[in-house]
């Protein structure tokens, strides 16, 4: 496999690796996001639900507190017409009903100074409470189907809650008598605490002029606190106009941010002066705390899996490398091995120019090539004269050094596209490629190329101590025009070859077998 390819691979795995831990990562976020979702829709059901809870049980108390109101206001005027007890009749009647009603504290009546002259305290006959803006405000009420409720007060036996009042009229609408009931804050704290179902929830109850009456845990503090301030929960509640609201922002009693149910308490059929607002809230911040804990655990797992898959792919991939390595120096050691190889089936050992097998190779081509053109090609079969005597009186040593300087001198001699070969001992070939059409211009440019290569061959070559002359006798033929084997040729030329031999040496001949050929084939 090729390095590009293996290298192309090691970053798609890198690839693969941050896309599939994006898409699990995304996974787990849209998870966690639908999860805090549900968890946040599943909480506001639960609130609503729980403050209209509180809200039904409510109204049933002050339902029963109204219509005991109404039962002592009707007996009245039955009790106050017996001769004897009146008083001691009146005042088991309010105990009566104040035993059978768990959500009241105290019954009273009042007459139209606000002087109390019946309760089922005995202590209080005889006050007069007059003095309380609530009883001076009723005092001056003359409609007995409305259901008063007081704004929250501290009682005179100490206790922070409300009273429901009806007043009684006579035929001519002046006010006879003031019935109270005093609601009962520990009943009602029960009810209120029954439906908290997380240490941070609270419950709370107020007034409907925005006055907190009931407020659980406790908070003694907080009680009679204003909440119908501007942009408050409770005033958002109330300018909404509906009866049950879900909100969410921060408290002006406190500063907290919470997330609150508020339903208003106003039964038409007890025509209610004011309303009662009762909340149930929990803070968001508890809500989400399971959930931000399961998200970090998650997360963390999801980064621990990133790491450890990270690690452990570049772990893989460094040992990737490092048989990538021994793949490329195996590699690399093959091509060497087919180049060495390669080198010794076309290539001479000693001069590095092309062997016998790749001359033979290249002629083929060029003779067709030739042939192609219609162009003559030229092949120059040389042999070096006093070779053997430099062997004879230096060694071989620097026979191989004179035919190595040889080749880099015929190498110099001619174009890059002609071939210089060796073929063995001191015998070179040039081949010269497509020459001119014209033989004879052939001839020429062949005979030029002799020439400079006579002069150069023939120079001086120099050793470590001393100079040698050698020259070289060339045989020339023309090919190319017609086909013809190869080796014809090759002697062709060789034969022409020796003819410069026996001339003497250091010369070249022409071979007119070509020519001869040509005109009669």
């Amino acid at each position: 496999m090729p390095a590009q390819t293996i290298f192309k691979n090691l970053r798609i795995q890198w690839g693969s690796l941050i896309f599939v831990l994006l898409a699990v990562g995304s996974y787990i976020v849209w998870t966690l996001l639908a999860e805090r979702q549900a968890i946040y829709q599943n909480e506001r059901d639960r609130l609503t639900i729980q403050a209209r809870v509180i809200a039904e049980n409510l109204a049933r108390q002050l339902e029963a507190a109204s219509s005991a109101l109404t039962s002592v206001s009707r007996d009245l005027e039955f009790i106050q017409a017996q001769k004897y007890g009146q008083q001691d009749m009146l005042n088991r009647r309010l105990q009566s009903l104040s035993d059978v009603m768990p959500g009241v504290r105290t019954m009273t009546v009042m007459d139209p100074s606000g002087t109390v002259i019946a309760s089922n305290r005995t202590e209080l006959v005889g006050l007069n409470l007059s003095a309380r803006e609530y009883v001076r405000r009723v005092l001056q009420q003359t409609d007995p189907e409305v259901l008063h409720i007081t704004p929250p007060f501290k009682t005179i036996l100490g206790v922070f809650s409300i009273n429901l009042l009806r007043v009684k009229v006579n035929a001519q609408g002046q006010l006879t008598n003031v019935v109270t009931a005093t609601i009962d804050p520990d009943f009602f704290n029960i009810l209120l605490d029954s439906v908290r179902y997380a240490p941070d929830m609270w419950t709370a109850l107020a007034h409907g002029d925005g006055r907190l009456i009931i407020h659980l845990p406790q908070r003694p503090e907080l009680l009679g606190a204003d909440l119908n301030k501007p942009g408050s929960l409770f005033r958002r509640h109330m300018e909404s106009g509906r009866r049950g609201t879900l909100l969410e922002g921060r408290l002006t009693t406190t500063g907290d941010d919470t997330m609150m149910a508020q339903r208003t308490i106003d039964p038409k059929a007890l025509k209610m002066h004011r309303p009662l607002v009762v909340a149930v809230a929990r803070k968001p911040s508890a809500i989400f705390e399971n959930w931000r804990r399961e998200a970090l655990a998650t997360m963390a797992l999801w980064a621990l899996l990133a790491l450890i898959s990270a690690a452990g792919l570049r772990y893989y991939q460094r040992h990737q490398r490092i048989l990538l390595g021994l793949v490329m120096e195996q590699e690399k050691a093959r091509r060497a091995a087919e180049e060495e190889i390669k080198k010794l089936a076309f290539y001479d050992p000693l001069t590095n120019l092309p062997n016998r097998r790749l001359l033979l190779d290249r002629l083929l081509q060029l003779q067709a090539a030739s042939f192609r053109h219609q162009r003559h090609s030229a092949l120059l079969f040389m042999d070096l004269d006093n070779f053997k005597s430099l062997n004879d009186t230096h060694g071989h040593n620097y026979g191989d050094l004179l035919l190595k300087q040889v080749a880099q001198r015929l190498v110099s001699c001619v174009r890059e596209e002609d071939t210089v070969a060796r073929l063995g001992g001191d015998e070179f070939v040039v081949m010269l490629c497509e020459l001119d059409a014209q033989r004879a211009e052939a001839d020429k440019q062949a005979q030029v190329i002799c020439r400079k290569i006579l002069q150069v061959v023939s120079q001086d070559y120099v050793f470590d101590d001393f100079t040698h002359h050698c020259n070289v006798s060339i045989g020339i033929t023309l090919f190319g025009h017609q086909p013809e084997p190869e080796d014809d040729i090759l002697k062709r030329a060789d034969r022409a070859m020796y003819l410069a031999k026996a001339a003497g040496g250091s010369a070249f001949r022409m071979s007119h077998e070509y020519e001869y050929e040509s005109a009669t084939g």
